[in-house]
């Protein structure tokens, strides 16, 4: 069965239930998300909708990208690479969603907290104090208080945290 991500975020396939010849009928059926197997191979199309214009994409690859996130095939280098466009957008549901997946990363995957808590601090220069918040305990339960990087990374931030 093949799976097809269309811009709006949702995912279409086919049932393959018209005939029974092994050819895919293309009768448009919704058959719901792709499996873990799929969603690891459409990883580079469910990144790319991270720069999408539109909140609605985003938030939908945002809760795919944290079910999978977890798996040892899941791409976190890619996906901490996009954390500047998202962080940049003015939905705050984008700042949260993104902030789940981070969380959840920095609690699984010891050796990268270094790196989550950089991309975290991206957000800082949002001007929403629960995110901010957000933010700052995702720091300080992860983060190396030793770390250059992360201090360096926190220091462009400093005149624009509200707390």
């Amino acid at each position: 069965m093949s799976s097809l991500i269309c811009l709006c975020g949702c995912f279409t396939a086919c049932s393959g239930n018209s005939d029974d010849n092994g050819e895919e009928p293309d009768n448009g059926e919704v058959t719901g998300p792709p499996s873990i197997e799929e969603q690891l191979a459409l990883q580079p199309e469910i990144l790319a909708v991270l720069s999408a214009p539109h909140s609605r994409p985003v938030n939908i690859m945002l809760g795919l990208l944290k079910g999978l996130c977890n798996h040892p095939q899941f791409r976190i280098e890619e996906f901490l690479s996009q954390t500047s466009v998202l962080f940049a957008s003015d939905v705050k549901a984008v700042h949260q969603n993104t902030l789940a997946v981070l969380n959840k990363l920095a609690k699984e995957r010891k050796e990268f907290r270094d790196a989550i808590c950089c991309v975290a601090a991206q957000g800082l220069m949002s001007r929403e104090e629960s995110t901010q918040s957000k933010i700052v305990k995702l720091i300080l339960a992860y983060g190396e208080t030793e770390s250059a990087t992360l201090r360096e990374a926190l220091s462009v931030y400093t005149e624009t945290m509200l707390a």
